[in-house]
């Protein structure tokens, strides 16, 4: 599925990717991305705008650098195993 809209919010572009969107562009995105973007989710690829794109790395990355309560959680070594 691919979304053209206007709407560039965080939300949105959030609920979209969550319920399985393989395209998500804004209507100020350049013509010849538009016309090639149809054809990138028809065989499977992503097309997604690079600002919204860029804003969602940035939010994971913030997600990424944030503690998890000491950071040996999984590895077995906070029991000593």
């Amino acid at each position: 599925m691919l979304i053209l809209t206007t709407f560039g919010a965080d939300e949105y572009v959030d609920e979209a990717v969550q319920a399985g969107v393989s395209g998500f562009l804004l209507t100020d995105t350049p013509p010849e991305e538009l016309l090639r973007a149809p054809r990138q989710v028809a065989e499977g690829k992503a097309a997604r705008d690079p600002a919204v794109t860029g804003r969602g790395l940035d939010r994971l990355a913030g997600q990424v650098g944030a503690p998890h309560g000491g950071g040996t959680a999984g590895t077995g070594r906070a029991h000593g195993t």
